[in-house]
């Protein structure tokens, strides 16, 4: 099975690529398990001094494929999501919050769902200017999962807060920036990172 995730590796840096832009970088198992593969080689990997992760095309992570089939449900089933979040999301995350090397996040364009969850699990966030985050579970009848509710209820007012994930009020990069939801704004994060 060729790999999703492309990564390489140039000076000690480490970048990771979720390169899935036909669906705005939404993530299937295959490349989530990949995605926890390789963030959890990469922080036991002496060569590697720092992790980058990014995407290709106009988003960075719109988060959960909902046409995967590991979670797309069958007729007058409902879809098991929670398989998806013990199994692969709740992992990601870990993986990239307990890591021992530096994660950056690259953001080049939106973060939406529980792609917003990766971009703020990360130590230190670069977003295009152009980027926005939204939480956009409730559109889907979801609660926020993937430490999202802890990462905006730890730097916003519970009203805010409120706002964000239950009405999924977008968060441009300039207010993130405002806020210290993330650390810089730049029109190539990449590069910048």
């Amino acid at each position: 099975m060729e790999k999703i995730i492309k990564s390489t590796l140039n000076e000690k840096v480490l970048e990771i690529n979720f390169n899935r832009e036909k669906v705005y970088n939404a993530l299937n198992r295959q490349s989530k398990l990949e995605l926890i593969d390789e963030i959890t080689q990469a922080g036991k990997n002496p060569e590697v001094g720092a992790i980058i992760l990014t995407a290709s095309g106009r988003a960075f992570c719109t988060g959960q494929d909902l046409n995967d089939r590991a979670v797309r449900a069958s007729e007058g089933e409902r879809p098991n999501l929670e398989k998806a979040l013990n199994e692969e999301w709740n992992p990601l995350i870990k993986s990239i919050k307990t890591n021992p090397k530096i994660i950056i996040g690259a953001i080049n364009g939106m973060a939406v769902g529980a792609g917003m969850s990766i971009a703020l699990a990360c130590d230190y966030i670069i977003a295009h200017s152009g980027t926005y985050f939204m939480a956009g579970f409730s559109k889907i009848g979801l609660t926020p999962d993937a430490g999202l509710t802890h990462i905006i209820t730890s730097t916003y007012t519970r009203s805010q807060s409120l706002e964000i994930l239950l009405l999924n009020k977008k968060i441009t990069s300039s207010e993130a920036l405002s806020t210290g939801l993330i650390n810089n704004v730049s029109e190539n994060p990449l590069d910048e990172a």
